[in-house]
């Protein structure tokens, strides 16, 4: 998986008439009127000015490289697609993966941490048993270039989205994907056009893979290009029909599926317009990594994002993130604590709040359903400055560096008085010295732990 570097200094690298580098101010990621700016220099480059002086875009001062459009910030879609796919054509049994849950959540209480910055030290033996087992799991290969860029060998492995489509297997329910903070380079898109390009091919519905996308952005100059660029795609597929369809015939016309394209909408993500649970996968590249950016308000802001995608994402769906903070070091995982967890979280007081009034106006007694999430940390391996000599990590280096990491939180939906059964006779037991009376724990509910999983590729 080719790492890009995270967008931390955006300086530029062009020499003054001085021979010395031009510096400009750290960029205020967090700040709308900044992206707006940004987005404004690519539809109309600032001119290049004789003294070599930054651009400047309503009062704004940019670097060289962000008024360059089209940057794909960490990872492309390519890079992303071998962990995106198995999210929509989906990994293993729903019943299956609930139940593992459930046992992990019973058995295994060392493996539910809601954060511990000693994860790596204690667990070592274990994360290395999972990258043995990495290394078998062709489905999820972060470095499955080969097996996901068309490179069919001798058929060793095929395409799973294309085998699929070909197959015209239908899911129990096509896939709603909704993308955050989308920018100017969506997901959303690409992944669109594979699709297009495969019905194209094979003949197939895409719809039977994916119901719709959509691609939000708090940036109306964004949003706005993105649409244009649509139509102008549109007016393209429009008359290249017409032409198929004057040198088909009737049979080949009603075969035809029309192609699906996201809609692009101008939404601020810490207040999302959706109701809960009504999208299957969400992706999320860098927005909340730029919201923190902010000094005052960047916590939380993203806080707020990440509640909003544990909200709308629905039950057994997914929500993929991708930040320059990896959970492997400390500061990653402070984030993933302070950030991530916490923002589930107040997404479960609320929610619990939200049951509690609905249910005083019910008679009759209902199953509530409990959420459980898990989160993978996906990333490569520590990649450490070493004294050539010995091998010693070099003198005044900060530690080993992970570089981003791609971070999959899986929600699932298991009866509550299961889950209450469990973390009741838990805590009971850790009272009463490893004695379970079977008595009802009156003390305030609290969400249940996070399961917390490394994954790490060479």
């Amino acid at each position: 998986m080719k790492r890009q570097a995270p967008p931390a200094t955006e300086t530029s690298s062009s020499p003054t008439s001085s021979t010395k580098k031009r510096s400009t101010p750290a960029p205020d990621y967090g700040s709308k009127s900044y992206w707006e700016a940004r987005y404004k220099s690519h539809l109309s480059p600032p001119a290049p000015s004789a003294d070599d002086a930054p651009p400047i875009v309503d009062g704004v001062e940019l670097s060289d490289e962000a008024v360059r459009p089209g940057h794909a910030w960490y990872f492309t879609y390519d890079e992303l697609r071998p962990l995106i796919l198995p999210l929509i054509l989906g990994e293993a049994d729903v019943d299956e993966e609930e139940a593992a849950l459930l046992n992990d959540l019973q058995e295994e209480e060392d493996s539910w941490e809601e954060a511990s910055s000693e994860e790596d030290g204690e667990n070592a033996e274990e994360e290395e048993r999972r990258e043995e087992e990495i290394e078998e799991q062709d489905s999820v290969d972060i470095e499955g270039n080969d097996r996901c860029n068309g490179d069919h060998s001798d058929d060793e492995s095929i395409d799973p989205l294309e085998t699929y489509l070909k197959q015209q297997q239908t899911l129990s329910c096509p896939k709603s994907i909704l993308e955050i903070g989308c920018g100017d380079v969506p997901l959303g898109s690409s992944l669109t056009s594979e699709l297009n390009q495969l019905q194209s091919s094979t003949g197939c519905n895409a719809r039977m893979v994916v119901s719709h996308v959509t691609c939000i952005d708090y940036s109306e100059v964004v949003i706005q290009n993105l649409i244009r660029n649509l139509q102008l795609q549109e007016e393209r597929e429009q008359r290249q029909e017409q032409l198929d369809e004057n040198q088909s015939c009737a049979d080949e016309q009603s075969t035809r599926h029309p192609p699906i394209h996201p809609t692009y909408a101008t939404i601020d993500a810490r207040s999302l317009p959706y109701p809960s649970n009504s999208y299957s996968l969400l992706l999320e590249k860098g927005t909340m990594d730029a919201m923190l950016s902010h000094p005052m308000e960047g916590i939380s802001n993203s806080i707020l994002i990440m509640k909003e995608m544990a909200r709308v994402c629905a039950i057994n769906g997914a929500i993929l993130i991708v930040s320059h903070l990896n959970a492997r070091c400390e500061k990653g995982m402070g984030w993933l604590e302070n950030v991530l967890i916490r923002g589930l979280r107040e997404e479960w007081t609320e929610r619990r709040k939200k049951n509690k009034a609905e249910t005083k106006n019910i008679d009759h007694d209902s199953e509530e359903m409990e959420v459980l999430w898990s989160i993978e940390v996906h990333g490569g391996e520590a990649n450490c400055k070493e004294d050539k000599k010995d091998g010693e990590v070099e003198e005044g280096a900060e530690g080993p560096s992970y570089g981003p990491a791609v971070y999959i939180l899986k929600k699932k939906g298991v009866a509550s008085s299961i889950v209450r059964e469990i973390l009741d006779k838990k805590r009971d037991t850790k009272r009463n010295g490893g004695n379970y009376d079977g008595a009802k724990v009156e003390e305030d509910e609290e969400m249940p732990p996070v399961k917390l999983e490394f994954l790490t590729y060479s």
